[in-house]
């Protein structure tokens, strides 16, 4: 009778296994939580309409309509005008994604992003937690996970995670779901083919061929989300085929020098073997169709994203930057692009971007909760050169110690594992890693330095880093060779402790500073939070910390130029409070009298043309608040100035519904200070119109018609008045 009891080793590794992934779920679950609960710190509800987010959704509607471009009103000013259309130049992965729902109902169109985000972060997550498992049995084999390195797991886990995936909470842009999206397919790419270049079993390889086409469609996918992030998976691939194609060869060759006899050890094939550290003849007998796989796979994903390209723009690669809507008004991105002929890519901003991502002091400690954030002067220019921008920015080793540096023990320990004294299988490594380090390292030729930027790096930290932390967990908790032993005794005993309190301390401080930046840029920097967000905030702040730095000036006076990040102004006796965000004021609470305003709206008749709903006269003009009936009982917002030299219209608003004889209560401040005019409904907070727009000097005074009830009342700054107490 055959014995059908278990091995008593496969038992023990699968506990093993068990305790790890449960161990670093848990530290993912927690850091997923908190990313969920930074992301709604500037948002009004789960399913929300975000500034600079719908991007994707839009776009996914276009294509069911098969068409590309997209409505202007949800680029804005990010969109791309070609010819009489707009486009985006973001990947198409993400959208093609959302059709299926989209198909199905259009209730969700717009309201994507912070779910999308979110998948993405517990995406990357989970396929960093698979790479980490099989990181630890290349190196570690069977060693038993003991209480210490249990905890350890899930407070590492919930470090890793607060890394700069954490930072791309602080605003739900299509940037930052871009990122996300393009760390995850990257990750699942770059974990799929490890897993295929190092199997645990040498039996079947073809049954793993659906691993390495797993790797290859993520790969895909990266791409077409983020190109350079993307280009990490694809590069790994290459070097995969070209190994591939290299032992064919020199198979080949052996094959002929060799006939009718078994053929001796070759020379050739254990260099390319040394180089890569890969074997593959335990992934595949058939490398003919592994490399097929790949060169049809990747050539898919180029060619798409190359057809996509030149449907938006017609150019196979290239994105027409000087053809985006911002550049009208940003002189600062037209004189780079001047300067640059029309482009802002290039090895000329290298030295800057690197100095900001590698300088060690790159945060500011201050008593404002919660305590860090971004440094106090903007990155450093290293030449002439001109960058379109130069955005608040941290670095690697000051946001994130502790991938960085057990990411630069990871580098060592494939280059030299021998010496090391670790297991030489981890050496296959150097493929996934090896691309995962040409693709992040892309970003140094950005024409532009911000925090969002150091994500392109992630994969690969993630992967060295895993790498450096379980070659520090085989040296001080694995038992050595017997004449190794007392020495391995001797190192667990005195390193152990230390190296248990850096992995808790570094862990929670990369939390810790990776959240904090997000919050500051959230809800001080960016522009995504709308006024009674920072509000929040500022009240939130003045409880636990010690009060921001206070700036006052009279009513009559201008606005002086904004002060260090954080700092609060506040015109007359509360009559308007600013915060400054180191580079512009952001308006927090706005009085009547200079220019807030409750309205209420009620329709008595169908309105059928443009109506104005309050406006402002002066000598030379006439500023108006403007309702447009767009469909059923749906209507939006713009503003519109009548003067001399003509009529000049904004941007449009979010659609919303006014039911026939249902009162509408919107909040309108109209901020002469900023010329700046915001408009959302009071009940559920959610913004309806957003403008620059010179406003005149005089008040706002309601228009009322035949069709349309209009009632105002003025605003109170309590948020104000409350700080002053």
């Amino acid at each position: 009778m055959t014995d059908t009891s278990k091995n008593p080793n496969d038992c023990a590794r699968s506990a093993t296994r068990r305790t790890f992934l449960l161990s670093a779920s848990l530290g993912a679950v927690l850091a997923a939580l908190l990313f969920l609960v930074i992301m709604q710190g500037s948002r009004q509800s789960f399913l929300d309409e975000d500034l600079l987010g719908g991007f994707y959704d839009a776009q996914a509607q276009s294509l069911l309509k098969g068409q590309m471009s997209v409505d202007p009103d949800v680029p804005g000013l990010e969109g791309f005008r070609i010819g009489d259309e707009t486009q985006i130049y973001q990947g198409i992965a993400p959208a093609v994604i959302r059709m299926p729902l989209l198909v199905l109902t259009d209730r969700f169109a717009g309201r994507l992003t912070g779910v999308s985000m979110l998948l993405a972060f517990g995406t990357s997550l989970a396929f960093l937690i698979a790479a980490g498992w099989r990181i630890r049995s290349l190196l570690r084999n069977t060693a038993a996970m003991r209480g210490i390195e249990t905890v350890c797991t899930g407070i590492v886990a919930f470090g890793i995670a607060g890394s700069s995936l954490m930072f791309l909470s602080s605003a739900t842009w299509v940037y930052h779901e871009a990122l996300l999206w393009g760390a995850a397919f990257s990750i699942a790419s770059l974990t799929s083919l490890f897993y295929w270049l190092a199997p645990t079993h040498a039996s079947e390889p073809e049954a793993r061929l659906g691993t390495l086409l797993l790797a290859v469609v993520f790969a895909g996918l990266a791409v077409n989300t983020r190109s350079s992030i993307g280009l990490g998976p694809l590069a790994a691939l290459g070097l995969t085929a070209a190994c591939l194609m290299i032992a064919l060869i020199l198979d080949s060759r052996g094959g002929r020098s060799t006939s009718q006899s078994n053929p001796p050890e070759r020379e050739q094939a254990p260099l390319v073997q040394r180089i890569s550290g890969w074997d593959s003849k335990r992934s595949t007998t058939r490398p003919v169709w592994a490399i097929s796989v790949i060169l049809i796979g990747t050539l898919a994903a180029v060619v798409l994203y190359a057809a996509v390209n030149f449907a938006r723009f017609d150019s196979w690669f290239g994105v027409p930057l000087d053809k985006q809507v911002l550049v009208d008004f940003d002189p600062v991105r037209l004189t780079a692009l001047e300067a640059n002929g029309n482009t802002l890519f290039g090895l000329k901003y290298a030295p800057s971007v690197l100095l900001q991502a590698l300088r060690p002091d790159a945060l500011s400690f201050g008593y404002e909760f919660p305590f860090v954030g971004f440094p106090d002067q903007k990155p450093a220019l290293i030449g002439s050169v001109i960058f379109a921008e130069r955005d608040w920015s941290s670095s690697l080793p000051s946001s994130q110690p502790l991938l960085f540096f057990a990411g630069c023990l990871g580098v060592v320990v494939l280059l030299i594992p021998k010496k090391l004294g670790v297991r030489s299988g981890v050496k296959v490594l150097r493929i996934p890693v090896t691309g995962a380090a040409a693709g992040g390292a892309l970003f140094i030729s950005f024409g532009y330095i911000a925090e969002r930027y150091l994500t392109d790096l992630f994969p690969f930290l993630a992967l060295v880093g895993l790498v450096g932390l379980q070659a520090l967990a085989a040296l001080v908790l694995d038992e050595g060779k017997p004449a190794q032993k007392n020495s391995v005794f001797l190192a667990r005993k005195l390193a152990g402790p230390a190296l248990v309190v850096a992995l808790v301390v570094g862990s929670l401080f990369s939390v810790w500073v990776n959240a904090s930046l997000a919050l500051q840029y959230g809800l001080i920097i960016a522009p995504s939070a709308n006024e009674a967000q920072r509000s929040r905030w500022l009240a939130l702040q003045d409880r636990l910390g010690r009060r921001p730095e206070l700036l006052r000036v009279s009513e009559s006076s201008q606005l002086p130029e904004p002060g260090a990040k954080g700092q609060i102004l506040i015109v007359g006796e509360c009559e308007e409070m600013y915060r400054s965000s180191g580079a512009t004021w952001y308006l927090l609470e706005d009085a009547g009298d200079s220019g807030a305003l409750q309205v209420v709206l009620r329709e008595t008749a169908p309105i059928v043309e443009p109506t104005a709903i309050i406006e402002s006269d002066s000598q030379s003009s006439r500023t108006s608040l403007m309702l447009e009936p767009i469909g059923q009982s749906r209507y939006r917002l713009f503003m519109q100035t009548v003067s001399n030299e003509g009529s000049k219209r904004s941007f449009n608003g979010k659609p919303f519904t006014l039911l026939k004889g249902e009162p509408l209560t919107l909040t309108a401040l109209m901020t002469r200070g900023l010329g700046a005019a915001v408009v959302f409904d009071q009940e559920s907070g959610r913004e309806l119109l957003r403008v620059t727009a010179p406003l005149p000097p005089a008040p706002f005074e309601p228009v009322s018609s035949a069709n349309l009830r209009v009632q105002t009342s003025a605003m109170t700054t309590t948020a104000c008045e409350q700080l002053l107490r």
